[in-house]
């Protein structure tokens, strides 16, 4: 039961990115169920700043943004699948200047922990249904696509309606793009789209 606690702790406490001026990029979960200096071991053996905070590697020149991320040496060709890897992780990670960084409790709506919400998590657990997601990191095929896994999942693919929901303002319409035929969802992409279930099609066929 003590193991099942924490691993609910774990996997229910997240820090919703502010300003960045508190939470720490490599040993804060800052992507959901993601603690980056476990995910990609290699990057961060290899990072100049390990006990940086987040605004501490968010870079503004003028109208360019972007992330800034030194490495004590220049990556091997095999140390940059796991760095592209630990880049797409960090396209969830989005700065805003108008809020502190805050801890949230991803299994009550409101974001805030309460017993009735641990005491719910911990009958699920006892039933076998808690972890559903840890078979995703055991290094059964690429990084690269082990995190796509994870992102599906969890609802962390960067989609359109993901970015507006982030309040970033878009330069065309919501739209998928390869269909128009609705609003760029997670599900319409990956499952709804006429174009992504021809693809589907295809690879049943193998």
């Amino acid at each position: 039961m003590d193991l099942l606690k924490a691993k609910i702790l774990e996997e229910g406490i997240k820090v919703v990115v502010g300003k960045g001026n508190i939470s720490r990029l490599w040993s804060d979960v800052l992507v959901e169920g993601v603690l980056l200096k476990e995910a990609f071991p290699r990057v961060y053996t290899l990072v100049v700043n390990k006990s940086g905070y987040v605004r501490d590697f968010w870079k503004v020149t003028g109208s360019l943004e972007k992330w800034d991320i030194a490495f004590r040496r220049t990556l091997f060709d095999w140390e940059l699948e796991q760095w592209t890897g630990c880049r797409d992780c960090l396209k969830g990670i989005v700065l805003r200047d108008t809020i502190q960084d805050t801890i949230g409790w991803k299994f009550n709506d409101n974001g805030k922990f309460t017993v009735n919400s641990m005491s719910r998590c911990l009958e699920v657990g006892n039933s076998g249904e808690v972890g559903v997601f840890d078979g995703v990191w055991q290094g059964l095929c690429p990084s690269k696509i082990e995190l796509l896994v994870w992102q599906l999942l969890h609802d962390r693919v960067l989609v359109k309606e993901v970015l507006q929901k982030f309040g970033l303002q878009l330069d065309d319409s919501v739209e998928c793009p390869l269909c128009s035929d609705g609003v760029e969802t997670i599900d319409h992409l990956f499952l709804n789209c006429r174009w992504s279930w021809r693809l589907w099609q295809l690879c049943m066929k193998w």
